[in-house]
């Protein structure tokens, strides 16, 4: 496919270039990069900042990500007397309103602090360059757990609750902050199973949010950021609820290409699209199809209350202590281990 696709998504016009990519590339676009504002795939070829060795107190050691709005570092801090920590620098790109959305993360992290959140450490800027450093997440997205290995339901349970208290913090700011970018990419997981929840770049406070569908990830995007609408915190449960059925079945809530999507959202609702989509989850795992159904109402008043709501569910079908149990054996059992870093 190639050429321009001009879609009309109730009021929501999206412009896509293909550049005769193929599907799978197309499909890993779905997961991995938001839109830019202009609502094109962010061009990802950046080059490679060879300044970057060493600045400030920080050693860097390797690059993680240097693609679409940010690039990513692991490095060490080195301090007085001897004194080292591991951190993650992220760096603004070249690409416009970076600078404002790095500043942004920073003070949206240290305003929401939790045990399921990143603690940043500094801010400043390289030259001209802004940048923050923050906790460096020892473990593996859930996007590539995902990948590698079915998830039993005790495991399941308790990275959702673990995911409810992510945003139980965001939400619970003293100015409740919507994530807005909720995706497995997204999710962090250490090898003994504690869930981290990151990149809050296109973060922001309820009610100060513009341009709501110009930024996130089309296959996880609530109705409401795709149409314009006003986001609230039943916007990220939205998106909750896309993780849970991929966690619960294996595979993307919605599948194929950016205009693929925005066509399958168009012709169906969320919860005839649903419906359709159960054969996909195991028997066993169908005692949370009722919490999927509520989460990915296309409606968000007809969504649950708040993320307290989904954990209380969540702590009904098992207690969090014996779920946390469960996925604590099964995080360190060796055939899982080998799995996941093989």
């Amino acid at each position: 496919m190639g050429g321009v696709l001009q879609h009309q998504f109730l009021t929501s016009t999206y412009l896509y270039e293909s550049h005769n990519q193929d599907e799978q590339a197309s499909s890993e676009l779905l997961d991995t990069e938001p839109m830019s504002p202009s609502c094109k795939p962010v061009d990802t070829t950046v080059k490679r900042n060879t300044r970057l060795s060493s600045f400030h107190s920080y050693r860097i050691l390797r690059a993680v990500k240097q693609r679409g709005m940010s690039h990513v570092y692991k490095a060490v801090y080195n301090g007085a007397h001897g004194f080292q920590c591991p951190v993650a620098i992220k760096m603004a790109t070249s690409i416009p309103q970076t600078a404002r959305l790095i500043h942004q993360e920073a003070r949206l992290l240290s305003e929401a602090s939790g045990p399921h959140l990143p603690r940043v450490y500094d801010t400043g800027r390289l030259d001209d360059t802004p940048y923050f450093s923050m906790e460096w997440i020892d473990g593996l997205s859930l996007r590539t757990i995902l990948k590698t290995t079915a998830i039993p339901i005790p495991v399941l349970i308790d990275l959702m609750i673990q995911l409810c208290d992510a945003l139980g913090a965001l939400h619970g700011a003293t100015t409740p902050i919507i994530h807005r970018d909720i995706k497995p990419a997204n999710i962090m997981v250490s090898p003994r199973g504690h869930l981290t929840l990151v990149d809050l770049g296109i973060s922001g406070h309820i009610g100060h949010l513009r341009d709501t569908s110009s930024y996130g990830t089309v296959a996880y995007m609530a109705p409401e950021q795709l149409q314009h609408g006003p986001l609230t915190p039943q916007t990220d449960m939205f998106s909750m609820g896309a993780i849970l059925f991929e966690l619960l079945a294996r595979r993307r809530l919605y599948t194929g290409t950016v205009p693929q999507i925005l066509v399958q959202r168009l012709q169906t609702t969320t919860e005839t699209y649903c419906h359709a989509i159960e054969q996909h989850i195991p028997q066993t795992h169908r005692v949370l199809t009722p919490l999927l159904f509520h989460c990915l109402q296309s409606e968000r008043e007809k969504r649950p209350e708040s993320v307290e709501v989904i954990r209380e569910v969540l702590c009904t079908l098992m207690h969090p202590i014996h779920a946390k149990s469960c996925a604590r054996k099964w995080w360190s059992q060796q055939r899982v281990r080998r799995a996941l870093h093989s």
